[in-house]
């Protein structure tokens, strides 16, 4: 990859980041892994054509299953027992989690992010997430 791509894929995954923190904050003050998260949102980025637009998106969807994602953070999220005690399902920890259940609510976007994930991101990352959301990958 180019200096120039690299360039324009750190200032997308960078504007990604940016508007899923503040969301994120609203179920959890845990700080997260910047370093994680500039990995993930870099493959996030992938499955995402319209970064401008994706903001937007992304709120709707957390007003859409503003319920579900707070179950979803109390059971799996980073001051729940099952990541405590058992170290698991990391990514619930960090604010690019919302990308993630949002890329899997929708077929063509899950299968998408699978495609951008395999091989950047170790697989059992991904899975944990699809088995909090519920759905297969």
């Amino acid at each position: 990859m180019s200096d120039i791509q690299e360039t324009v894929v750190r200032a997308r995954a960078d504007r990604l980041l940016q508007a899923a923190e503040p969301l994120y904050a609203m179920f959890t003050a845990h700080r997260h892994n910047q370093a994680l998260s500039r990995d993930v949102v870099e493959v996030l980025a992938q499955t995402i054509d319209d970064d401008v637009a994706y903001p937007a998106v992304l709120a709707g969807f957390v007003e859409r299953y503003r319920e579900r994602l707070e179950l979803a953070y109390a059971d799996y999220g980073p001051t729940s027992t099952h990541f405590l005690k058992h170290g698991r399902c990391l990514l619930a920890s960090q604010p690019e989690s919302l990308i993630i259940f949002e890329r899997l609510s929708g077929i063509g976007s899950r299968f998408r992010l699978r495609s951008a994930w395999e091989g950047r991101l170790p697989g059992t990352m991904l899975e944990d997430m699809g088995q909090i959301w519920g759905v297969a990958l």
